[in-house]
């Protein structure tokens, strides 16, 4: 029977309907399509023609024969009038407030209308089965959209590589998963190193994946000098202690910030050595809010680089670092006296702590996605990764590391 037939014909299915408000048609689709991508069979539309981004309606065949159908921006009088077996919303529209929107409330969010026919013909009069098998398959969807807000690569053991370019519908393959390292082989180091935080995992209780490699091979690091480590945490302490001024509107620190700058470059040398963005942050002097939270946030990277340095612990991964604890160590030396204080830890160290920290960062998320709180601070350890990754990546600017879980 064909597709178009089956569709046809008459049917035992549920409807679900699918809001956002911050999502564009061609979004919306492009997310479902990317959840269900390794799933998918077939789609067709309702003439057998092209499918364009102006297509309305299509038609899946999933890779277990389940059918659904898809129509976009459904009429609000339909949706008014249609009963439907459950509601997922991409926002925060709770069913009791869906019932009371009125037509033109409903016109200003997009959606999705997406029918589930019963996969087994001989069990479509079992309507709990039905609701249990079409609340299984929607679950995955939310998992996916929490995962792609949170940059959460390795969504459902499966290594997904964000993609945020537009999409053609015309190509209709959409974006499948594939691995994250093309050609990636660990060596006997990476995978002893993998197997000892596994095991670390597994004896703290929290969720591992493990099939999840080592995200940089140690036969690719390059550490970096520690002329160049120290530096980069007087800049990082220099663009917070801007970020605090401009968030917390200090007049009279804005007014001391060039002498601040000027009393570490003399001891330090840091401007050389500052990036493009951080330079234009200190020079302009101007609120951006975007850059103000990034840079204040930064200092963990600092305290992990003075770890990496040998001259003080990493980050509490759930309470924040004390700037004025890090000028403390900073103050009273220059240069040539702070680098004959630091080591540089071992290459194996570094590694161990980055790729423990990076199954922590899966973990973190994992946890969160089946809707328990956090492990840890995420944006505490997203900058003490990046301060690791940094450090093990000497030919990569820091604005240009790419953090994935």
């Amino acid at each position: 029977m064909g597709v178009l037939k089956f569709f046809r014909k008459k049917r035992k299915e549920r409807l679900i309907i699918c809001f956002s408000k911050d999502k564009t048609e061609e979004k919306i689709l492009k997310n479902f399509f990317e959840a269900y991508a390794d799933k998918i069979k077939s789609v067709t539309n309702e003439a057998d023609k092209e499918i364009t981004s102006k297509t309305k309606k299509f038609f899946l065949v999933l890779k277990n024969d389940r059918k659904l159908s898809i129509q976009v921006n459904p009429s609000p009088k339909y949706i008014l009038e249609t009963e439907f077996f459950m509601e997922l919303f991409l926002e925060k529209l709770k069913f009791e407030t869906f019932k009371n929107l009125n037509e033109k409330e409903i016109s200003k969010y997009t959606r999705i209308l997406i029918a589930v026919e019963m996969l087994n013909k001989n069990k479509r009069d079992d309507d709990e089965l039905l609701r249990k098998k079409v609340t299984e398959f929607f679950y995955g969807f939310q998992k996916f959209l929490i995962a792609k807000r949170l940059k959460h690569y390795h969504y459902d053991k499966k290594n997904l590589v964000r993609d945020e370019e537009k999409w053609d519908f015309s190509d209709f393959i959409p974006p499948l998963s594939e691995k994250m390292f093309e050609n990636f082989e660990q060596t006997k180091e990476d995978a002893d190193r993998m197997e000892r935080n596994i095991k670390l995992m597994e004896k703290d209780k929290m969720p591992f994946y493990d099939k999840m490699e080592v995200n940089i091979s140690e036969k690719d690091v390059k550490i970096r000098k520690k002329w160049e480590i120290i530096r980069k945490v007087v800049a990082i302490v220099i663009t917070r202690i801007a970020a605090q001024t401009f968030l917390e509107k200090k007049e009279n620190m804005l007014k001391n910030l060039s002498d601040i700058i000027e009393i570490f470059e003399k001891k330090y040398q840091f401007k050389e050595f500052l990036t493009k963005r951080e330079r234009e942050f200190l020079e302009n002097k101007k609120e951006n809010y975007q850059l103000n939270v990034e840079f204040y946030f930064r200092l963990e990277t600092a305290q992990t680089l003075l770890w990496v340095l040998s001259i003080d612990k990493l980050p509490d991964l759930n309470n924040f670092s004390d700037l004025a604890e890090i000028i403390e160590i900073l103050e009273n030396e220059n240069l040539k006296s702070f680098a004959r204080k630091c080591e540089i830890r071992s290459k194996n160290q570094i590694l161990d702590v980055l790729d423990y920290m990076y199954r922590l960062n899966w973990a973190n998320v994992e946890i969160k996605l089946n809707g328990y709180s956090r492990i840890v601070n995420e944006s505490i350890l997203y900058f003490t990764r990046l301060g690791l990754e940094w450090v093990v990546q000497s030919d990569i600017p820091m604005e240009e590391i790419v953090i994935h879980t």
